[in-house]
């Protein structure tokens, strides 16, 4: 364990110095930096909290009393979330218009020139 955090260590000043040496250390720099530090600690104050109350609970229950031991609740769950996450993902990819013909959505499409 103390092995994997010195590596994360070592990685993370890796991190910093690339950054640095990328992005310099002006406004571009802290802009960034807020720019990633922001969502993350959001999702871990709201989100994280919340799912982990509800969902852990829930996990325990289907665990101990389920025949299967919460297999099946299990599968459901990674399921959902899946699906979820993917539709989240794909909307976001590509917006609430397709901006462009390259962006397809899953959906092929066909590109016709006109003849002049």
């Amino acid at each position: 364990m103390a092995v994997g955090t010195v590596v994360s260590r070592a990685t993370g000043l890796i991190r910093q110095v690339l950054q640095a040496a990328a992005l310099g250390t002006g406004l571009l720099a802290s802009t960034y930096n807020t720019a990633n530090t922001v969502p993350t600690s959001l999702y871990t104050l709201l989100i994280g909290g919340a799912l982990n109350a509800v969902l852990v609970p829930q996990l325990v229950r289907a665990r101990t009393t389920d025949p299967d031991g919460g297999r099946a609740y299990e599968q459901r769950l990674v399921t959902l979330v899946v699906c979820v996450l993917g539709g989240w993902g794909r909307r976001w990819r590509c917006g609430r218009r397709r901006r462009s013909w390259a962006c397809t959505c899953g959906t092929p499409r066909t590109v016709t020139r006109r003849s002049s």
